[in-house]
Parts: C-alpha cells; sequence; structure tokens
C-alpha cells in the first residue's frame, strides 16, 4: 500500500503565503549574506545604527527583519530576517563601513516563485540604498533541511559523499580565494578523511556494517564527526587552543548542526551549511549559490549511492546534471547555473595535499576565537521552525 503522505500548512504572517511541505520530497533554505556595508545617505559610526537603517529600508517592502543587540531575542522570528554583525568580516569604521550578516527565513526551494522575488527585493534594496563591497572572509552561507524538519540517515550520507566526491569540481566554479580559506576548509583533505582513497570514504560512510567487532553502524552524528574533523595541529586547531581532535563548522560543507533524534532512530535534527559560496552583492549572485545548493543537494540525496567513486568526477558532467535537476523543478534564470559552469576553473580532478592555509594572520587568529563563541541564528531559527512542523 503507497505509503500516505502527510502534508503540514504553514501561513507566512507577513505576506499571507502559505507553504505546503511534503515530507523529505523537498528541502527548505535558510542564507547567511554576509556583507561589507555603508550607508548612501548616512555616515554612521556604529554597526548599530547602519543595520537599522537596513532594517527600516526592508521594512517598506514589507520584508521584516530583527536586529541583534537593538531588538529583544524573542523578536527574531523564523519567519523575519534576522540582522547581526559578522565577526569573522573586519569592519571598517573610519570608512564608515561595518561587516554584517543578513539571515534569511527558511523558504522552500521548489516554491521559486516566492524566494526568487523575496531575495530579489531584498538584494535591489541593498544596492538602493547602500555600498556594498565583498572581502574574502565575506560568504554567502546556505542551510539546507528536509521539508519534514529531520533528517533521515541515508540522505546524511548521500549529501556526505557526494559532498566529497564533487569537492573539486564545486571549487571550479568558485573564487580561487574560496578554495583556501580558513573559514571554509577542505572537508575531503580533513583530519578524517586525508589519506583515504574516495572508494574508503563511500564504503566507510555508506556500509552500515563497516565498523567491525559488533558495533553498530553509523548513526547521523558519526557520519557529522568525519565530515567536520578538525585537526588540532590545523591553523584552526591553534587559534582554538586544542589539544585534541575536534568537530569544526568552518569546512565548505558544515554537518556539525546535525544532531541524532533521540525519539527516532536513523533520524537527525539540524541543517547542513554550504559555507564555500562567495559574497553576493547582487540578485543574480545570490540566486546563483541559493540554485546551486539547493540542486546539488537534492541530487545528491537521491543519486549518490550509484556514483562510481572510482572514477574521476567531472566538472562538465556535475554541470549538466544539476541544470537538469533545475529543469525538473521549473526553475527560471536555469543559464545562471549554465554560465557559471561554462566559465569553470580547469583544475585537477585529486589534489594531493590539503589546499588549506598553513598559516593565518594575527587578526584572523582573533577573528576565529571570537566567531567560536557567536550565536547560530540560523539553527534558532529552525528550532521555531520545527514547532510548526
Amino acid at each position: 500500500m503507497p505509503r500516505k503522505v502527510k502534508k503540514v500548512k504553514i501561513v507566512d504572517h507577513a505576506e499571507g503565503a502559505v507553504l505546503t511541505v511534503e515530507p523529505d520530497s523537498d528541502f527548505l533554505f535558510s542564507v547567511e549574506l554576509s556583507l561589507l556595508a555603508r550607508s548612501r545617505q548616512y555616515l554612521h559610526k556604529d554597526v548599530y545604527k547602519l543595520s537599522e537603517e537596513i532594517r527600516i529600508a526592508l521594512e517598506r517592502a514589507a520584508i521584516y527583519a530583527h536586529v541583534d543587540g537593538l531588538h529583544e531575542q524573542g523578536d527574531a522570528s523564523w519567519l523575519d530576517w534576522t540582522i547581526t554583525k559578522d565577526i569573522a568580516v573586519p569592519s571598517k569604521p573610519k570608512e564608515h563601513k561595518f561587516g554584517l550578516k543578513l539571515i534569511s527565513p527558511f523558504f522552500k526551494f521548489s516554491r521559486h516563485h516566492e524566494w526568487m522575488p523575496r531575495m530579489r527585493t531584498v538584494m535591489h534594496i541593498l544596492n538602493d540604498h547602500f555600498e556594498l563591497t565583498t572581502h574574502h572572509r565575506c560568504g554567502t552561507h546556505i542551510h539546507v533541511v528536509p521539508a519534514s524538519g529531520s533528517w533521515r540517515l541515508w540522505q546524511v550520507k548521500h549529501l556526505a559523499v557526494g559532498a566529497m566526491y564533487f569537492e573539486r569540481c564545486l571549487d571550479a566554479v568558485m573564487p580561487p580565494y574560496r578554495r583556501s580559506s580558513v573559514w571554509a576548509k577542505s572537508n575531503r583533505h580533513n583530519r578524517w578523511a586525508a589519506g583515504l582513497p574516495m572508494t574508503e570514504i563511500f564504503t566507510r560512510i555508506l556500509d552500515d556494517a563497516n565498523m567491525g567487532n559488533g558495533k553498530r553502524g553509523l548513526d547521523v552524528e558519526d557520519v557529522a564527526t568525519r565530515m567536520n574533523l578538525c585537526s588540532m595541529d590545523s591553523v584552526t586547531g591553534q587559534a582554538l587552543g586544542e589539544d585534541n581532535h575536534f568537530q569544526h563548522e568552518t569546512f565548505r560543507w558544515n554537518f556539525s548542526n546535525l544532531k541524532n533524534a533521540a525519539s527516532v532512530p536513523r533520524r537527525g535534527l539540524g541543517t547542513v551549511e554550504f559555507r564555500q559560496p562567495p559574497g553576493s552583492t547582487t540578485a543574480s549572485d545570490l540566486a546563483t549559490w541559493i540554485m546551486l545548493t539547493g540542486c546539488f543537494t537534492r541530487l545528491a540525496c537521491r543519486l549518490a549511492d550509484t556514483i562510481k567513486p572510482w572514477e574521476r568526477a567531472e566538472t562538465k558532467s556535475l554541470g549538466e546534471w544539476l541544470e537538469y535537476e533545475a529543469e525538473c523543478l521549473q526553475l527560471p534564470h536555469k543559464s545562471l547555473l549554465r554560465n557559471l559552469f561554462r566559465d569553470a576553473d580547469a583544475l585537477p580532478a585529486d589534489l594531493r595535499s590539503s589546499p588549506d592555509p598553513t598559516l593565518i594572520t594575527f587578526d584572523e587568529d582573533k577573528r576565529m576565537q571570537l566567531k567560536d563563541k557567536d550565536r547560530n541564528f540560523t539553527l534558532m531559527k529552525y528550532r521555531r521552525l520545527l514547532r510548526h512542523l
């Protein structure tokens, strides 16, 4: 008998939009947009006044936002945007420029007629009223989670091996400074995966029976640890004063937000975050990185177990598959993906040594320590969203 699918309707109080959710059939996403911004009209002397001006400008277009540090934390609804200072991005107060992070509500990826106009409006408002620049530490981070609100174990495993296998293909469509950023380190060359052939990585993640000695198979948190295991000897480990290998968020794909669902075996709660895309200053930039992340996540979760890990990953083939995925979803502006892969750099298929930096500046060292204590607003929104699923 076909499985009966429970649909949940969520009403967006700001616009009256209804989000219909079919568990595991689609993904929700939230964007963290990291920028260096300056007002075109005012010479703000602190980040809070600039953030408040952005909030007011967005509100005029019926896009509601909360400013961290000015409004009560309880006002940071999962339906609203959040504006906060970005610890990773150095501000330039003498030039009235401040590092900011804008965090979106969660949107259903397949409902492009809702999120694309909203993102376009946000970027147009920002460009009309503010000077936007990007810094090599700026990024467009996209968090994804199945529309049901939780992950099946096989989805986590498939996305993990897909991210490992296609890492160099995704590197090829990124600017060079995002291929060697301490804020988006290589999953393929993390403490666990470095030195392992791709076939062994697939076996150790996908094969539940591989634990040996009567041990249980991997759970969601085990996979997360393997994807985000950072060496205590790395520049990140040294900056944080770690004396053991540890899990950390600053990898291309951040699985560290995932936790086992205590009440449901082989399920996980939390988001997976793609951190590698650079900062976005236009609506096209932002749409490109969202489309890339959403299409890749859907494709990997559905087909990663059909990959032949002994074969070389091809950037051109990945681009064609992602464009096909966009076509299936009837996403407009598919040319954004086509152009992204058309302009991809030719990179070696297998990087023998880690591309991560072996040295970082004193400023980055200190910012890494501060970032480790930063609040995760996207996870806060996710937890509030769960109450409605």
